[in-house]
């Protein structure tokens, strides 16, 4: 896990594809945080991406670094409803106490994945967690 999350600090833009009913839905997201092993993002349970990873917790995350590599990672992104998980989450993230604040506040995580760092000149190598 450590790997993946040092690969994203290259990273200047991250995607995450989710699905709206049988279409798929990309935009560009925030660098995830690792907390208590889990890759973690923040966000806003009025937002869209929200919704459809509630209805459907399948995604992909795909970034591309510095020198032609890129990671793609894929797995079933999960809502947190984890009171400790959010907890240590708003410790370990720094500014996020007025996320907290906010009712709308929303943690998600990916579980059940993999993780694929790719380049044009090396061989793939793949991490499960």
């Amino acid at each position: 896990m450590d790997k993946i999350v040092e690969y994203f600090k290259n990273c200047q833009v991250v995607y995450l594809a989710s699905i709206a009913g049988d279409q798929a839905c990309v935009r560009p997201f925030a660098t995830p945080f690792l907390v208590d092993n889990k890759l973690i993002w923040a966000t806003d349970v009025s937002k869209e991406v929200y919704k459809q990873l509630h209805a459907n917790g399948k995604c992909e995350i795909c970034a591309m670094a510095g020198g032609g590599s890129w990671i793609r990672l894929n797995g079933i992104m999960e809502i947190c409803k984890s009171e400790e998980l959010k907890k240590n989450v708003l410790a370990a993230v720094p500014g996020s106490e007025q996320a907290a604040a906010n009712p709308n506040f929303a943690i998600v995580y990916l579980e059940h994945g993999t993780a694929t760092i790719s380049s044009f000149g090396a061989a793939p190598e793949t991490v499960t967690f």
